[in-house]
């Protein structure tokens, strides 16, 4: 009777209940297996190798462009992460409500805020974990090339992690609760971003995340650009715990067609990442972020004029038209000139993020190259995602096997003819963050030109490993191996390998880095490790396709 009346004790009830019967099919076993597999191996992984790097300290003017620039890099990083809560916001995010949740708690006659804690706080304690994590490792990195204390760098970064991830959510909610429209989430994103990076060019701190930065900093000494540390942490503090308020309070205003929408498709993208199914997370990632192709191309093909039968391979006495000769006669340019206009319907969004992982490489490359070694890290791992965007001819081909296979060609031929189109794309793109990046750090300009074209084809190889190679499950492996324990770190290496690679084609830059001090050219140094690069990712890409080839057993057209 009393639950009855009491809608939190009621709901608090059915909730333990269905945690029961989860808990019925679930495999404690399997599940501190996976942890152990991912957490530990993972943590432990990452610790190690920051322990390892030996990159000697920071001085004179490194130091001098921290403590005047750092805190508004900083802040611009945490606007960067706003911006994507407001457009998750606006999306329906962050909350990825089950089924039974959208269809019966928040219809039924309770609150909704009541309904909606819960959720809310699991999602704000994992973001708060996450950020403490990313920021104990920054630090532990950090104290080792600038002065100050290393434990005082660890807690500082810690400290600005949380409240960085944290404020991302509440901004997320906050978006969520009041509906706030996509142009005007995307506005207001921008806004945050131009205010920070007018920070960052005139040494000031005008906005409240570049204080926000400064708590990061605070174990640097001397003076730093963003005011005490005591007024930094009111400053983050402060604004993180207004953000969330306000979230708190139109935490119920959610729209329910779009928390139904969102909490279906995290199901399938769950149940993706399960699979270890790259192919379909992207996809199903796009259906969330509503990225759809333009209906238009930004601009049209022309068609080629019709030529000879004898050229275009068809029956004597007929001509065909320009994509008929494509086909017929040439399929490698008809397969190019897909590429093409899959290229020019590329929506807006798709477009600035892939330039702007460029430029996230394109700094992280110069990072690398001023001394922070892990940073290529960074670099590798944007250019990996980049090429993922760029190479979605190949992996619309690769989704649909039956039409593939029709095809007059072997799947060498068709990687080979895919393959252009993108690599030209991600080649601008580094382009692009290069040519930013060197002005702005001050990085020689031969060395960072030639890492451009090492570190394009191993994102491109890794890319294309990420498609050709078929996932394969934990229990698949611990077949394969007589001592089951082996399946873990293989299955972590099998996960790491395509962005691996893609992190590979910066290690060009370190060699011309090291020439320095042994008094070689850096450009030529850049240049002879490029082409072992090049060649490497040519026989990776050529080596995927011949044991996809012998996997299929595909007789010869």
């Amino acid at each position: 009777m009393g639950h009855a009346a009491n809608p939190a004790l009621t709901l608090r009830d059915l909730r333990r209940a269905r945690h029961r019967r989860h808990q019925q099919d679930f495999d404690w076993v399997e599940t501190l297996y996976r942890v152990y597999v991912t957490v530990l191996s993972g943590a432990t992984l990452v610790w190690l190798s920051a322990s390892r790097v030996t990159d000697a300290a920071a001085q004179g003017g490194g130091v001098a462009d921290v403590r005047d620039h750092g805190a508004a890099v900083l802040g611009m990083g945490v606007a960067f992460l706003v911006a994507l809560g407001l457009r998750s916001g606006t999306r329906g995010g962050p909350l990825s409500l089950e089924a039974p949740d959208v269809r019966v708690v928040l219809l039924a006659p309770i609150g909704r805020r009541l309904a909606l804690r819960a959720p809310a706080l699991r999602q704000l304690r994992s973001a708060a974990f996450s950020g403490l994590c990313v920021g104990v490792v920054v630090g532990r990195l950090a104290g080792q090339r600038l002065p100050g204390r290393f434990a005082g760098w660890a807690v500082a970064f810690a400290v600005f992690g949380l409240l960085a991830a944290v404020l991302s959510v509440g901004a997320a909610l906050l978006a969520c609760g009041v509906r706030l429209k996509r142009p005007a989430g995307t506005a207001v994103g921008v806004a945050l971003l131009g205010w920070s990076a007018a920070d960052v060019s005139a040494g000031t701190a005008t906005s409240p995340l570049t204080y926000m930065g400064r708590i990061a900093l605070a174990a640097m000494p001397g003076d730093v650009a963003g005011g005490s540390v005591a007024m930094a942490v009111a400053v983050g503090v402060g604004l993180t715990a207004a953000c969330l308020a306000v979230a708190a309070v139109r935490l119920g205003h959610m729209s329910l067609e779009a928390a139904e929408r969102r909490g279906r498709l995290a199901a399938q993208l769950r149940f993706a990442l399960s699979l270890q199914d790259l192919r379909a997370v992207i996809l199903l990632r796009r259906r969330l972020a509503a990225e759809e192709p333009r209906g238009r191309p930004w601009v049209r093909l022309r068609n080629r004029r019709d030529l000879p039968d004898e050229a275009a391979g068809a029956p004597e006495g007929r001509r065909v038209s320009g994509r008929e000769a494509d086909v017929l006669g040439r399929p490698g340019a008809a397969i190019r000139r897909r590429g093409v206009n899959s290229l020019l319907r590329w929506p807006t969004t798709r477009i600035l993020r892939v330039v702007g992982l460029g430029v996230v490489a394109g700094f992280a490359a110069g990072g690398a190259w001023k001394g922070t070694t892990p940073l290529i890290i960074v670099a590798g791992a944007a250019l990996f995602v980049a090429a993922l965007d760029a190479l979605e001819p190949l992996a619309q081909e690769w989704d649909h096997p039956n039409r593939r296979d029709s095809f007059p060609l072997r799947p060498g031929r068709i990687v080979a003819a895919s393959l252009l189109v993108p690599t030209l794309v991600l080649a601008a793109a580094t382009a692009v963050g290069v040519a930013v990046a060197v002005p702005i750090l001050g990085l020689p300009v031969a060395p960072m030109l030639w890492a451009i074209f090492p570190a394009t084809a191993a994102a491109v190889a890794g890319g294309c490993a990420s498609l050709i190679l078929e996932p394969v499950s934990a229990a698949e492996l611990m077949s394969r191996y007589p001592v089951p324990e082996a399946a873990g770190p293989v299955l972590v290496l099998r996960l790491g390998f395509a962005p691996g690679v893609a992190i590979s084609g910066w290690l060009a830059l370190l060699a011309g880095r090291a020439a320095i001090g042994e008094r070689i050219s850096p450009a030529a140094a850049v240049f002879q490790s490029a082409i072992s690069v090049v060649l490497v990712s040519v026989l990776l890409v050529r080596g995927l396709c011949k044991h996809f080839e012998k996997k299929k057993a595909i007789p010869a057209p």
